[in-house]
């Protein structure tokens, strides 16, 4: 990444240099040097600044150019003389407090900040207005982030343009839900394990009514009474 940004942040100011050369070299009244380098004396760029988003767990890799260069056989007078580069690393997991953010952004960020903590992002999502009328644009943001955009049809939870994350995260803890025990009796199954004994595993373990258990089941073995306990 420090190599990456060093050569989008040089392009950048190429391409404000080859502009400004194209201007320059159309006006009168400038001197050899000005022509020649295509910029006038009092010429300046833009700065940029180039922000490198982190959304996983643990940043490992170099934050410098120099943390990516090999300096063993270099004397320490020369090291001193190779220009360094740093990465401005935005760690989003690792935000203190993202109210400095005033755009949807925070809450992207603080999505992606509890993404892994089911509690307190079900907790932040019903405490906060905004995510029953999300942007689409900052929602698929935070989808593509977390990974979760192939867990629901985003389109019954959208109106206007917005989207109600707060419907969308239930669907989503539902079908987390259900694929959970769509795999247990699976994997029952394939080990022979009784039916009785599956139905009385998944309905103890999953907290469910007999009907719902009925409805995880193969068709050929919700025939089999199920007797409460």
């Amino acid at each position: 990444m420090p190599l990456r940004t060093m050569v989008y942040d040089a392009g950048e100011y190429e391409n404000q240099a080859a502009k400004i050369r194209r201007k320059v070299k159309k006006e009168k009244g400038i001197s050899r040097a000005e022509f020649l380098s295509g910029f006038r004396k009092e010429g300046k760029l833009k700065p940029c600044i180039t922000i490198v988003i982190y959304y996983g767990d643990n940043w490992d890799g170099g934050k410098t150019l120099h943390s990516i260069l090999d300096f063993t056989e270099i004397p320490e007078p020369l090291k001193s003389m190779v220009g360094n580069y740093h990465i401005n690393l935005l760690d989003i997991k690792k935000i203190q407090d993202t109210s400095v953010y005033k755009t949807d952004l925070r809450q992207v960020f603080d999505f992606i900040r509890f993404s892994d903590d089911d509690k307190k992002l079900e907790k932040l999502v019903k405490n906060d207005n905004y995510y029953t009328q999300m942007d689409e644009e900052a929602y698929d943001l935070a989808m593509n982030f977390t990974k979760s955009e192939h867990f629901i049809d985003k389109q019954q939870f959208k109106t206007g343009g917005k989207i109600n994350m707060c419907k969308a995260f239930i669907a989503m803890q539902e079908r987390g839900v259900k694929e959970g025990i769509q795999g247990a009796i699976a994997i029952m199954k394939e080990l022979d394990i009784p039916l009785d004994t599956i139905k009385s595993k998944i309905k103890k373990q999953y907290k469910l009514t007999n009907e719902q258990v009925s409805q995880y089941l193969a068709e050929d073995t919700i025939d089999t009474p199920i007797t409460d306990s």
